[in-house]
This record gives structure tokens, sequence and C-alpha cells, in this order.
């Protein structure tokens, strides 16, 4: 479903660029940054990819994790069950960054 969201993404921005020259059309693939992250977790000081602390939503889950049998926040790569933590999120936010810089010198 990937492959196809990103094919049909690409092609729906051509024609967008297509029809609206005086625009500036760019694909950042996201996908490629998680999964380089989830291939590598390690790398990036993640320890747990695959859970999330069930207490997140606990008023002092940021300060004291470990009276819930927790990690630290920045340790996990989710946040709950549909949400990316925000270690995670600072991370593809860099790579966007970095994704910028190099298309608008390019």
């Amino acid at each position: 479903m990937i492959n196809w969201w990103d094919d049909a993404l690409a092609n729906h921005s051509s024609l967008f660029a297509q029809q609206n020259p005086d625009t500036n059309v760019m694909l950042f693939d996201a996908h490629a940054v998680l999964s380089g992250i989830l291939d590598e977790p390690a790398k990036y000081g993640f320890v747990n990819t695959t859970d999330y602390c069930a207490a997140y939503n606990q008023p002092d889950i940021l300060t004291d994790p470990g009276k819930y049998g927790c990690l630290l926040q920045d340790e996990y790569f989710w946040f709950n069950s549909g949400h990316m933590t925000s270690r995670v999120h600072k991370i593809l936010a860099g790579a966007l960054e970095e994704f910028l810089q190099k298309e608008s010198r390019g």
C-alpha cells in the first residue's frame, strides 16, 4: 500500500507541477526516513520500537517513567498505538530540513 500511495502521490505531484509551472513541487520520502530508524534503532538511541509505555498519558510520565515500569520517553519509537514520540518527529523534521536545503540549492 505504501508503494501504491507513493506512486499515486508522484503522479499527482507531477501533474500538479505541469499544470502550475509557477510552483516548486518537491516529494519528501518520510517512509524511507522512518524505515531507516526502524532498521537501525540503536543508531538513533531507541530501545523499544515495537511497544509503548502504557502509562503514556500520566502527568508525571516524563519525569518519573520508572514509576510505571517504563523507559524514558525518548527511548521509545511509539508514543501510543497511533503516534510516534516527539523524538521521532525531531529526527523526521531534521531529515526534512536537510531535504529542503538540498532542494533549494539545487
